[in-house]
């Protein structure tokens, strides 16, 4: 829980808050935190005392984090079924892409390059500069497991050391960005490094943000094959024309180099008996 206190919960307490925090209306957060105080009365209370919208997830708008120009693919309906209408559950879906194989530096050394190249190209440009600039961060947090699957992640710096949870069994983390945005935070990143379990490819990114959602708006073009194009003998290749400019000297040879030179043409006449240009007789 993010506040002044800390609060201990139970597995079947934390489910009741995780599903009051992911509700669309006050109504419905008052009769989850009602739920709430006929088994912990005090912690019931203080989550009534925290205003709702400061903590509850899909009060404000959200919106995936597109680029200019992915936004532009996708009609706006299309975008609303790819990425959710804010009411989807917060345990990661089977539809999210794996997490790309080229990504992962040294754990991946020993994949074939040409494995990691295809899982690279799931994601999209955007998707993938914001993986890589989360791996960048990785060094600058600690992680210490309680269990098997449950995680402490915080910053080493002691202006941001608050401990954030996070459970590497079903990808989630208590800093909701998944369930914002529907991409995975440095937190989730860090831990699943930690844990030794980014070599199995967790989901860590909605369908929105793989370049299969676009497949269906943007239909790729066909060119004819080889056997139906004819040749053209009309094309050729562009004419070459030199520059003009001084001609190039001829090098000095050395004393005893044999060698014969081409005959020396007048540029005027054509004649070939020594004279030049400016020694031309018949200009």
């Amino acid at each position: 829980m993010r506040g002044d206190q800390t609060i201990r919960l139970t597995v079947a307490q934390k489910a009741v808050v995780w599903r009051a925090q992911a509700v669309t209306t006050e109504a419905a957060f008052r009769s989850a935190i009602g739920v709430l105080a006929t088994e912990n009365g005090p912690v019931a209370s203080y989550l009534t005392a925290i205003p709702a919208e400061r903590w509850t997830l899909f009060c404000t708008t959200t919106r995936p984090l597109f680029t200019a120009g992915e936004r532009q693919i996708l009609p706006r309906a299309s975008r609303r079924a790819h990425c959710g209408s804010g009411r989807a559950s917060f345990s990661l879906s089977s539809t999210s892409a794996r997490m790309p194989t080229s990504s992962w530096g040294k754990l991946q050394a020993s994949a074939p390059r040409r494995r990691m190249e295809r899982c690279r190209r799931l994601l999209t440009p955007r998707a993938e500069a914001k993986l890589q600039l989360k791996l960048a961060k990785i060094p600058s947090y600690s992680d210490v497991f309680s269990s098997d699957d449950v995680c402490y992640v915080s910053h080493r710096s002691p202006q941001f050391g608050t401990n954030i949870e996070v459970s590497t069994g079903n990808p989630h983390c208590w800093c909701t960005l998944w369930m914002r945005h529907g991409i995975s935070c440095v937190h989730t990143v860090a831990a699943l490094q930690e844990a030794r379990k980014a070599s199995v490819g967790p989901p860590l990114f909605a369908h929105c943000y793989t370049t299969a959602a676009y497949g269906e708006h943007q239909q790729p073009i066909r060119l004819p094959s080889d056997e139906v194009l004819q040749r053209n003998a009309s094309l050729q290749p562009a004419p070459h024309y030199g520059q003009s400019g001084r001609p190039r000297k001829r090098r000095i040879r050395s004393k005893g180099e044999l060698g014969q030179r081409a005959v020396y043409r007048c540029s005027s006449c054509g004649a070939k008996d020594g004279h030049n240009r400016s020694t031309c007789k018949q200009k």
